[in-house]
This record gives structure tokens, sequence and C-alpha cells, in this order.
């Protein structure tokens, strides 16, 4: 996880800036109304749960806490939210999570997924994003790659 001032500009609703990864140039899609705003469809007990969930990782005093509250968060993002809420709003803060630790290679298909779920001219600016994204991803790839 990384270390983020807490006092930062993060402003992106519902997200954790820990696990965001904001060391890839481009990443802020605060502008995005579709990977901002909660989605309708999203009951209010289940957006009541989510609140909450953020509420402790901000009222957590411990690193150990912090973590702890984080390794939930993204959980239920992933095994929770997103089979439930197969939407751009769940899609890119699972693709965050992977791509914040490490895995380009498997947060890629989810940003994929959302550019083509996003409507208006924001579009061009996560497009950017992505792009950068895929030539990182393809850059571990070949690194990883065996030589023969």
């Amino acid at each position: 996880m990384m270390d983020v001032d807490p006092e930062s500009d993060f402003r992106v609703k519902f997200h954790a800036p820990q696990l965001a990864p904001m060391h890839i140039p481009g990443w802020d899609y605060s502008s995005i109304p579709e990977l901002v705003d909660l989605p309708g469809c999203v009951p209010d007990e289940d957006a009541l749960a989510l609140t909450e969930l953020l509420r402790s990782i901000q009222s957590a005093t411990t690193p150990d806490d912090i973590e702890r509250h984080l390794r939930a968060l993204a959980l239920i993002w992933e095994d929770y939210y997103l089979p439930k809420f197969p939407v751009p709003f769940f899609q890119v803060r699972v693709a965050d999570v992977r791509a914040a630790g490490g895995s380009l290679s498997t947060a890629l298909p989810l940003y994929d997924e959302v550019l083509h779920g996003i409507t208006g001219q924001n579009g061009a600016a996560f497009a950017q994003f992505v792009s950068t994204v895929r030539m990182l991803a393809q850059g571990d790839t070949e690194q990883q790659a065996p030589v023969l």
C-alpha cells in the first residue's frame, strides 16, 4: 500500500488514496461523473456499508488498523460490489487496486471496459491514462519474458 498524505487534494469520492495508482501519469478521474458518483443501482444499505467502511479507514489511528480496513475495502470492491454491480464505478476501483499493487496486466482489461462505458468529452483524458497503463503493462510483460 502506498503512503499518502491525508491532507492531499485527493478528490475521488468513495475511494481511498492508498488504493489508487497515483504514481501512473494521468490518474485522476475526479471530473468523470460515471467514475465518481455512486451509481443509482446501488441500494441504500450497500451505499451505507461502503460509506461506513470508508469512515473506518479515515478514523483508524494505527498503521495496522488502516491496512486492515484498506484490505477489507479492496476485497469488498472485488468480491461483492463488482460482481453485484458490474458498472464502471466499481470496475475502475478494482482496476486501481490491481494497478496500485503492481498488477497492470490484470488492471488493464478492467480499465478498457471502463473506457467503453464513459460518455462525453471526459473520455479523452481517461483514454490517455489507459494508454499509459497499456504501455507500462507491455513494458512489464517484456521485462518478464524469458530470454531464449
